[in-house]
Order: structure tokens, then sequence, then C-alpha cells
């Protein structure tokens, strides 16, 4: 109920602040043009502090002059009030998301191409960033979509990496050697390759873990979860994110295309395994695991749904017998 009025109370927010009337816009009503709804921020992903006191949430500008639109991070009083400029930056910002304590905020900047994961200190108290933001990740094929563990000393974010790529200088240098290669014909021999106009080149989702304390003036620290030739989590429209750590922070679950050309034909259910292993398969997000008991998740993108057993279990479920059950099974 609490989420749903947040929700609702956001909605109304953000009508109000988009529809605010740009400043150099002429006196009197007058035509909705196209110019009018390209004025119009675009706001998204909101997330409210721990103690509800503020929301943050990036909303989009677009420039018709120069053809380009950037993101900035937002802050609101939860309670309603005037919305304001988080961190004044040139660079593009996005996805917010607070640390467990509401001490600290992370979000995905593009400062730098590839983006990386930046942070910064939060005091509830004036709602504004305390102290200088940094950039906590290092790697060489970017971070993104990052979350925070429950304790608050760990972050897990998402890089596409070349799955045979021993480590991050491998990364670096095979990406180095295709930009400076004269040739720019692709071959793809398997599934997926290709979204719109933008190509997978040769490369694969993987989540990682960094420590909150990591600093980019240091050598790149942070581990691949989940190594091997699979996307985690596979390809995806938006909607919530497809992984999640267990509140205790023991444990990490997602979704993995892990078979024949990134189709899920089956979802592997794994043993209990810490955060920090270098390896694992887990598949399903649900963030509280005492919850589980039967239920229903998406778990791709192809909508395919899949039976979740409880975890601490190793079993396969396919789409076909759990339709096959009935509801009292």
């Amino acid at each position: 109920m609490k989420l749903r009025l947040f929700s609702i109370s956001f909605l109304f927010a953000a009508a109000s602040f988009a529809q605010a009337p740009p400043q150099n816009s002429a006196a009197g009503k007058h035509p909705f043009t196209f110019e009018d709804m390209m004025a119009l921020k675009r706001l998204s992903e909101p997330v409210p502090s721990p103690d509800g006191k503020w929301v943050v949430f990036a909303a989009e500008d677009i420039d018709l002059g120069a053809n380009t639109k950037k993101s900035h991070l937002w802050i609101v009083p939860a309670s309603g009030g005037e919305s304001r400029r988080l961190n004044e930056t040139p660079n593009e910002e996005e996805r917010p998301r607070f640390s467990p304590d509401g001490k600290r905020l992370i979000w995905t900047s593009k400062a730098t191409d590839p983006s990386q994961t930046w942070i910064c200190d939060f005091d509830s108290n004036s709602g504004a960033l305390s102290g200088q933001p940094h950039q906590v990740t290092n790697i060489s094929t970017g971070a993104e979509d990052a979350i925070w563990s429950p304790d608050g000393k760990n972050i897990v974010f998402i890089s596409k990496v070349y799955p045979d790529a021993k480590n991050d200088t491998e990364n670096k240098q095979r990406d180095e050697e295709l930009k400076k290669s004269k040739v720019k014909a692709k071959i793809f021999t398997k599934l997926f390759y290709r979204h719109w106009n933008a190509y997978t080149e040769f490369k694969r989702s993987h989540l990682f873990a960094i420590s909150a304390d990591a600093d980019s003036s240091q050598s790149n620290s942070a581990r691949d979860l989940t190594p091997g030739d699979h996307d985690v989590p596979p390809f995806h429209l938006g909607g919530q994110d497809m992984y999640a750590i267990s509140p205790d922070g023991q444990e990490l679950a997602y979704t993995s295309a892990a078979t024949v050309e990134g189709a899920v034909e089956d979802v592997v259910f794994p043993r209990r395994a810490s955060l920090g292993a270098q390896a694992a398969e887990f598949a399903a997000v649900v963030p509280d695991r005492e919850r589980l008991g039967r239920s229903v998740v998406q778990m791709n993108w192809r909508d395919m749904l899949r039976h979740v057993p409880k975890f601490g279990t190793r079993q396969r479920a396919s789409l076909q017998s759990y339709l096959r059950r009935r509801p009292n099974e």
C-alpha cells in the first residue's frame, strides 16, 4: 500500500514538474507543438531515501539544436515541494540508488566513456550531497545498473565483457584492437547478436562486485561473479532488475540465458554461495528467499515463465512441466 501511494505521489509530482512551461515560452495559449513536447523533462527512476524524507530521480532534457538528450539527477521532498538539481554537473547521470542506511548515493555517470559508477555522501537533513562525488569503478568495459549489498559494504553492477577474456587488461586490449582494425565486417554464429542497430560486439553481460570504498585511482578490483559464455542478466527492455541480493547478503539471485543460442530452456537453482564467490550460477530475481514458496517470475526477453522452488536446492523446472501442474500442487 505504501509503495502504491508513493507511486501515485510521484506521478502527480512528475506531472507538475514536467508541465512547468519553459521560461522563454510566449505568453498566452497556443497549440501544443513538437517543440513544446521536446521542452518537457522526461522523469524516470524515482527512489525514496530510506528515512522517507526525499525522492531522487532522473530528469532528461532534450536539446533540439544540438540533437542530444541528457539526463541529470534531481531531488524533491517526499512530502511535496520544489524540485532541484542534486548535482550541478554537465555530465549525464542516471539510475540513482541510496545505500541501505541512506548516508550514501550511487549512480551511473557518463563523465567517462564507457560509463562508470559514481558515489557521494548524502546529507538527509539538507537533502544534498555531502563532499565531492567520485568514481568508484574503473573497469575498461564500463559499469551500469549498480545495486547495494544489504550491509552497504559492496556494490554489484553489470559490465559487458568478452566471455573468454581472462581479466580486464585483456578486455581492454581486445576493444582497442577492434577499434583500430580496418575491417568493420562482423560475423555472428549465434544469437543474440543485435538489437535495432546496436551489436553485441561478441560480448556478454556479467555481474561484478566491488567494495563500496573502492576508488577509480586504484587498479580495477571488481570481481566477475558470473564468468562464462552466457548473459547475466539476459537482454530485456526495462522493468525491474533481473538480479537481487538476499537480505542477509549471503546470496545473489539472477536470471541467466545459459543454454544454446540464448534461449532459456531450463533454469538452474543453485546451492548456497557467498556474494564474494569467484563464480556462481543463479537464476531468478527474488529478494527474499523466505517468501518464495511457489512463485512465478518473468525470466527473460522471451517472456518465458518459470516455477521457482525453494533456495538451497539445485533443480531444473521447465515451462511445460510447470504449466502441466494442477493448482494444488
